[in-house]
């Protein structure tokens, strides 16, 4: 049987303070630790961020390789893009290039 002493010194499910204390840390540790629930939270933030980052990465992969097989096949597509990158014209058109009219700086 439990002395008067020890009985007051014990909780309500007849533990001592050093269970309580150990119990804390383990429920903090549990949280909080290293492997508790807050860090897999983040670990699961982290995970969907670069399911995004690889979907955004597929998806640019699949536009290049479709103007890769454009460049390659479609000369429509070709003659467009030397057009509006080089400025390049065919044998039988003519380019008008107008100057500019400068302002004369006060």
């Amino acid at each position: 049987m439990v002395n008067a002493p020890q009985q007051a010194q014990r909780g309500r499910f007849g533990w001592s303070r050093w269970q309580y204390v150990l119990l804390a840390m383990i429920v903090v540790q549990a949280l909080f630790g290293d492997r508790g629930l807050v860090a897999a939270y983040k670990t699961g933030l982290y995970r969907a961020e670069l399911a995004n980052k690889v979907a955004a990465l597929r998806a640019e992969n699949a536009r290049q390789r479709q103007e890769i097989q454009s460049l390659l096949h479609d000369r429509d597509y070709l003659e467009s893009i030397a057009r509006k990158e080089l400025g390049m014209v065919r044998e039988d058109e003519i380019v008008y290039q107008f100057a500019r009219d400068e302002v004369p700086r006060k």
